[in-house]
């Protein structure tokens, strides 16, 4: 992955391999380890939105990224747009975040049973269905919800071009 990587990214790329080792130092520097998982695909204001508000809760925001694998189950077979090596340099580009890292598990269960983040981060969306709000809880942490701004998401940003393109051949 590292060759694929911006020269500004390397420094923010934790393989899952050295996440234990890495999380158990910053633990014991007694920094608070804030996390968050997603595709984070197409970039919108919303995912700006929950990362600044994300890195507002501690001392070290860590993204994990869903394998491209993981998203075509959970999103459909023609996601992810953008590769995993795309999403790592978009995301580890971004002023807040500290580290990237990506797991290919289903659910981010394991990431956050490897990292034990103080606290966790999702959109207020999946209130009702976190499933990794018992692991984060287990290790000690606690979940924290940020409102969804709307009107953003990656579909409906992928839908407006499809809709634009679309007008675009109808005059051609």
């Amino acid at each position: 992955m590292r060759d694929f990587l911006l020269p500004f990214v390397k420094e923010k790329w934790v393989p899952f391999e050295t996440l234990s080792d890495w999380a158990k130092e910053i633990h014991k520097s007694g920094k608070t380890i804030v996390s968050v998982n997603g595709c984070f695909d197409i970039l919108h204001p919303g995912h700006l939105h929950l990362l600044f508000e994300a890195a507002s809760l501690g001392d070290v925001l860590i993204v994990a990224l869903n394998a491209d694998v993981s998203i075509r189950t959970y999103k459909n077979a023609l996601r992810p747009i953008h590769t995993m090596e795309e999403r790592v340099n978009l995301i580890g580009s971004l002023a807040p975040v500290d580290y990237v890292t990506s797991f290919d598990d289903a659910t981010p269960i394991g990431f956050i049973r490897t990292i034990r983040p103080d606290v966790h981060v999702v959109g207020d969306e999946y209130k009702d269905r976190a499933v990794e709000k018992e692991a984060v809880e287990e290790g000690g942490g606690h979940m924290h919800f940020v409102r969804k701004v709307p009107p953003f998401s990656s579909s409906r940003t992928i839908e407006r071009i499809l809709e634009r393109y679309e007008k675009v051949r109808s005059c051609e």
